[in-house]
């Protein structure tokens, strides 16, 4: 099932323009994808549905001492975290710097703004007139705005639009494309500068 899941990521990410490279020697992560400047390391989890609610599982086993152990992952360890449930090729995309410690993810409304459709279902689906997109984003961005801590991902998470949640959640290796092909210049930088903000107050 693992190799099938990342197959599957492979395929999408090659959709989206980004060159994919397995590993030659056994490694943490479980994918090389090249983003241009730079080469990230990606790690590869099934998600599972626990009492209503998909959730991944990051912990990993190792031999120790004779005997296998459980152990997390780390910062060290790899660079994006790819989830992707099977049955829908559903797939959540997060920075290493945005998952917790934790031997159990769940991916609730919080992680919502990190959720990608896949992309034939974005192929499928009509999309929006670039005007209303561009409307519809600067609702979004001026929302962000007028808030006492602005965090335009927390705004993201609340749109059920996924073509517009997509663009909000704008990062380097999500839909860089599709936020240029679609917004104007301005709108560009404003969305830049909210995210640079976050950045600084990480």
């Amino acid at each position: 099932m693992k190799n099938i899941s990342i197959h599957t990521t492979i395929s999408e990410l090659l959709k989206k323009n980004y060159p994919c490279f397995l590993p030659l020697s056994e490694e943490r992560y479980d994918l090389l994808i090249n983003t241009a400047d730079q080469y990230l390391r990606v790690l590869v989890k099934n998600v599972r549905m626990s009492k209503g609610y998909p959730v991944a599982d990051l912990g990993t086993s190792v031999w120790k001492d004779g005997q296998q152990k459980g152990a997390l992952y780390t910062q060290e360890d790899y660079d994006i975290l790819i989830c992707i449930f099977p049955e829908t090729n559903d797939f959540w995309m997060l920075d290493r710097q945005d998952v917790p410690d934790v031997a159990t993810l769940y991916l609730g409304q919080k992680y919502d703004s990190y959720r990608l459709i896949p992309f034939a279902q974005v192929e499928k689906t009509e999309r929006k007139p670039k005007d209303v997109i561009q409307k519809e984003v600067t609702i979004a961005i001026e929302k962000t705005e007028s808030q006492p801590e602005p965090d335009i991902l927390q705004e993201a998470s609340r749109v059920e639009d996924n073509e517009i949640k997509n663009i909000l959640s704008m990062k380097e290796i999500t839909e860089p494309k599709l936020v240029e092909e679609t917004l104007d210049d301005e709108t560009q930088e404003k969305l830049k500068k909210l995210y640079g903000e976050l950045e600084d107050d990480g």
